[in-house]
């Protein structure tokens, strides 16, 4: 994830400042070989608010879209009934053309009420986000190929819509958050998406991987087409002495309401052979792309770590992806 303020890492930055960090993790990752910088569609600090630098998503993916040659832009957004999918397929097609073909989209279904509360947005139900979210996957894909679009949903609602430019890649990439790893998409057709996006322990992605590969069998898909994407925290530590002092902070663990066994036990944080060893779990549970924040944020020394000194040793049933570092 890139580092863009949502978690407070910006905090006591100055907005100039605060955006050269952005764009210099954004750079350095395509350096190391990272496959996609991910931003997260925000406008405040969590888990507590603060008057701190938060960049929007968009804007920033654009403006990293012209210092970048190779590595893929990922947007992980919101959709009806919050968001207008007509809005969201026209800023990710622009996004795809501006970058030349790298915009991949993902959507989640959950989080931002605080945000909400504080912009006077009426904050929905879960099921009627999830019901959101299916029309507005459906009324993107379309608008991304028909010439204009009529769409007549409960949260999706369109009368003729234009949305051009259209895609460089014609059909790019919809990736969907899933917080319930035990009933992967259960509200979801597979055929509809290229991968989806799982927070948890390794034996709750295996277990997610079982079920969806079950689920796509069922629907008649092929379950390796569906990418299992993991998301995650990492900090790498030289030493356990080092960890240890590192999780006693007051602020690091009880911050975020977690136990540290809990925390360490889906997350990667530890020395080199500890996370690299967290790294294999997961591969082996069935992740296929890692998409990670860095707690060590704004400095880079995590984010050098794991692409040198862990993911070379990686291997599993199958060859993961590089991961992927997103906000």
């Amino acid at each position: 994830m890139l580092p863009q303020g949502t978690n407070l890492e910006l905090a006591g930055t100055g907005g100039s400042e605060a955006w050269q960090t952005v764009l210099r993790a954004a750079i350095e990752a395509e350096r190391l070989g990272f496959d996609t910088v991910w931003a997260r569609d925000r406008t405040e600090t969590s888990p507590r608010r603060e008057p701190g630098p938060v960049f929007d998503s968009w804007t920033a993916l654009a403006a990293i879209s012209q210092h970048t040659d190779r590595i893929r832009l990922g947007h992980l957004g919101i959709s009806a009934p919050v968001g207008d999918a007509a809005v969201l397929a026209k800023r990710a097609a622009c996004l795809d053309v501006m970058s030349g073909g790298r915009m991949t989209l993902g959507l989640d279904a959950d989080g931002g009420t605080a945000e909400l509360e504080a912009h006077g947005v009426p904050v929905p139900t879960p099921a009627d986000r999830r019901a959101g979210l299916v029309e507005t996957v459906a009324a993107v894909r379309r608008l991304w190929t028909e010439r204009s679009l009529s769409f007549g949903g409960e949260h999706v609602r369109l009368n003729r819509a234009f949305s051009f430019p259209k895609p460089v890649t014609g059909r790019p990439g919809v990736h969907v958050v899933d917080n319930d790893p035990g009933t992967p998409l259960s509200w979801l057709d597979p055929a509809e998406i290229d991968g989806v996006v799982w927070r948890g322990g390794p034996s709750q992605v295996a277990e997610g991987t079982r079920q969806l590969a079950q689920r796509c069998v069922d629907a008649g898909v092929d379950p390796g087409g569906i990418e299992r994407t993991v998301m995650l925290e990492c900090r790498i530590f030289d030493t356990t002495v080092d960890r240890d002092r590192w999780l006693a902070m007051p602020h690091v663990v009880i911050f975020w309401s977690e136990h540290p066994d809990l925390y360490m036990g889906r997350n990667l944080v530890g020395t080199p052979d500890a996370v690299r060893g967290q790294v294999q779990r997961y591969v082996d549970a069935g992740a296929t792309r890692f998409v990670v924040w860095f707690r060590d944020y704004p400095e880079l020394g995590s984010v050098r770590k794991l692409m040198t000194e862990v993911v070379p040793d990686v291997s599993g049933p199958r060859e993961p992806a590089a991961p992927a570092l997103a906000a």
